[in-house]
């Protein structure tokens, strides 16, 4: 995914739906110069982790 974009879903006030491996998240904070952003799954969000933004897709 690329960085801009990351940063507009993670600053958006709608539900954007993104994928990480085939799970759904949520884009908690982005880090631009990293190019790391912290996901929750939604299936557990209690369980917090780091990706890559390239390894995350935002869905249509």
């Amino acid at each position: 995914m690329d960085k801009q974009r990351a940063k507009e879903i993670a600053q958006s006030d709608k539900i954007i739906p993104v994928t990480y491996r085939g799970r759904n998240v949520y884009l908690k904070n982005i880090d631009e110069q990293t190019e790391i952003a912290k996901v929750l799954p939604l299936d557990n969000l209690n369980s917090e982790f780091s990706v890559e933004l390239s390894n995350l897709e935002e869905m249509q």
